[in-house]
């Protein structure tokens, strides 16, 4: 079986799509190219680190220790989607607080 026939079938079976193919698919979508960065919205590693105040170092430690869930890679450059980034953050401080407050 082909590498593009087992793909085929992947998706076939409901495999979630990677973000990669999501953007691809929306560029041959026929849509203009500023609708589909603002439905998207990629955030690049430097974005990424000031939003978390972090260092991208320690954000790729933390993506390779599983740690934060929503960077992927996309030919070789750490990405993230906005509102995914924002959720996790959000999701980081309740466990916080939850924590910090806890009996």
């Amino acid at each position: 079986m082909r590498k593009s026939q087992t793909v085929r079938a992947r998706r076939s079976e409901g495999a979630a799509p990677t973000p990669c193919t999501v953007f691809r698919d929306l560029r041959r979508s026929g849509l203009p190219t500023m609708t589909v960065s603002l439905v998207l919205n990629p955030v690049v590693m430097g974005e990424i680190a000031a939003l978390t105040r972090r260092a991208e170092g320690t954000l790729r430690w933390m993506r390779h220790m599983c740690k934060i869930e929503p960077l992927f890679n996309s030919h070789g450059r750490l990405f993230a989607w906005k509102s995914e980034l924002v959720a996790w953050l959000d999701q980081e401080q309740a466990n916080d607080v939850a924590t910090r407050f806890s009996p």
